[in-house]
């Protein structure tokens, strides 16, 4: 799809710093995850969004003279070293996704649809790319190669149809409101 630059700023503005880029229509991401808290003398907990990362996001370098002049005004730096800027591969933000991933609560039952292409982000089979077979919510039967059919535990996929790899950030952001 193409590269990133990295942003940088103050740990406490990362996310505002986000939610003001996307709400601007760039395309931006940091790895977030949810954290719960419990209500000072209460019993009650509330979940916040917090910065995997605080001080760094990333953005579509495609638009990067335009994040260097957004960077005078929104408190944030395009990072750069020796008066170059280093861009950064979507094969190489993956680790930090899967780290997000990782950091979610994982839904034990997720039913995969018979067709659907799966992979496998992580473990003995990391990386690989099969076709469903049958899913039970627990467990689903993936064929690897056309050959290969093994039975994976179903919270261990991550579907790979066009335009479901990632999380949608629309969600995210109305959380942040």
């Amino acid at each position: 799809m193409g590269d990133w630059c990295i942003l940088r700023m103050k740990g406490q503005s990362t996310l505002p710093v986000f939610r003001a880029l996307a709400e601007a229509g760039y395309d931006v991401w940091t790895p977030i995850q949810i954290q719960s808290r419990r209500v000072p003398r209460s019993k009650s907990r509330v979940e916040r969004p917090v910065p995997i990362m605080p001080t760094y996001v990333f953005a579509r370098a495609a638009r990067i003279r335009d994040l260097f002049e957004v960077s005078q005004t929104v408190g944030f730096s395009v990072f750069h070293h020796r008066d170059r800027v280093p861009l950064i591969a979507d094969r190489e933000i993956e680790g930090l996704r899967t780290a997000e991933e990782r950091a979610k609560p994982r839904d034990r039952k997720r039913v995969f649809r018979v067709g659907e292409r799966v992979r496998v982000p992580e473990g003995a089979f990391a990386g690989l790319e099969g076709i469903v077979e049958q899913s039970d919510g627990r467990h689903t039967l993936v064929c690897f190669g056309g050959r290969l059919s093994i039975n994976v535990d179903s919270f261990l996929l991550r579907s790979s149809e066009l335009g479901s790899g990632y999380p949608k950030r629309e969600p995210l952001l109305q959380q942040l409101r």
